[in-house]
């Protein structure tokens, strides 16, 4: 199964006797992995995680004392829908290859190490010292450099022994994705991530493999427009244009509403084959009341019922 998310209560009528939980899930390579702790359950606990694919879940807690043993009266796994989640962000219709189930994916050089974490897609992270690199071999066209690194810090993605592409991270939390590829040719690939001046943790590729179809994300998540002006907003197809493509813009109100900006209505944006890039048009409006920045939310849709892959930045904030 696939969850996110784990209901636990505990019998409060004869008292608190939990002063531990852990919950952990068996991979499908076979392996335990942490997934969430706590201190306590209470009348009623709701884990939280990153998604993940288990085979089985274990539960363990231990009592106050030997004569007071905790008495569990519901367990149950769950996943969210999308507006809830609170896991890794990964967009479906992206293959994740992380080091835990994906290992012979993966070569490091001897100064690397795995770290556990709980925040990490696969329960750990391969931490990548300044000067060292790892190379993950992958099928595809596109791939994302997933996880995180100290803030500020430099390193650089190559492909398939090629130029390396040096690329910096202001804000390294792990938990997003740090980098990517170009654009390659469908088949087998191997990329190359090399910390330059600082530690990288790397997480997982996240690898788009639809044939050469693409994905579809906005340039940019988020941008900043004056009141009373209008701004194009770039939509970008990476990883291949083969066949066409239709998707819709919408506008979701946030402290800004309908009368702050225009409404989209939705845009129709169709990317014939060959096609990388289109733009639609968002306009605010002038407003004479003192309200400091107001935000609002474009994201990307399905036009019908057509079946597509959005990129990390599939929702852009407007400001």
């Amino acid at each position: 199964i696939t969850f996110d998310a784990v209901r636990i209560s505990e019998e409060i009528r004869l008292g608190q006797r939990v002063n531990s939980l852990t919950i952990s899930y068996k991979n499908t390579s076979g392996n335990w992995i942490k997934w969430y702790e706590a201190p306590v359950i209470g009348s009623l606990r709701i884990a939280a995680g990153v998604p993940v694919t288990a085979t089985a879940i274990k539960i363990e807690v231990s009592g106050l004392n030997a004569s007071a043993l905790p008495i569990i009266t519901e367990v149950g796994a769950y996943k969210v829908t999308t507006d809830f989640e609170l896991g890794s962000g990964v967009p479906n219709g992206l293959d994740v290859i992380d080091n835990a189930e994906n290992s012979s994916a993966f070569s490091a050089s001897s100064a690397c190490e795995t770290v556990d974490s709980m925040d990490s897609i696969g329960g750990s992270y391969i931490n990548i010292p300044a000067g060292e690199s790892v190379t993950v071999s992958f099928n595809g066209t596109f791939a994302y450099i997933y996880g995180g690194c100290d803030n500020n810090a430099q390193f650089s993605v190559s492909v398939d022994g090629g130029s390396e592409k040096v690329l910096f991270v202001a804000d390294g939390t792990l938990g997003k994705a740090i980098g990517e590829t170009d654009t390659l040719e469908d088949g087998t690939h191997t990329v190359k991530i090399t910390a330059i001046d600082g530690n990288v943790k790397l997480d997982a590729v996240c690898v788009l493999n639809n044939g050469g179809k693409g994905l579809i994300e906005f340039e940019h998540n988020a941008y900043t427009i004056s009141e009373d002006n209008t701004y194009d907003v770039k939509l970008v197809r990476k990883g291949g244009s083969t066949g066409a493509l239709n998707v819709i813009v919408n506008d979701e109100p946030g402290s800004a509403v309908q009368y702050h900006y225009v409404t989209t209505q939705g845009i129709p944006v169709t990317f014939e084959s060959g096609e990388t890039e289109k733009t639609v048009s968002v306009t605010t409006q002038r407003y004479t009341e003192k309200t400091g920045t107001l935000t609002f939310y474009l994201k990307i849709v399905a036009a019908g019922n057509e079946s597509f892959v959005t990129g990390f930045n599939s929702s852009a904030t407007v400001s």
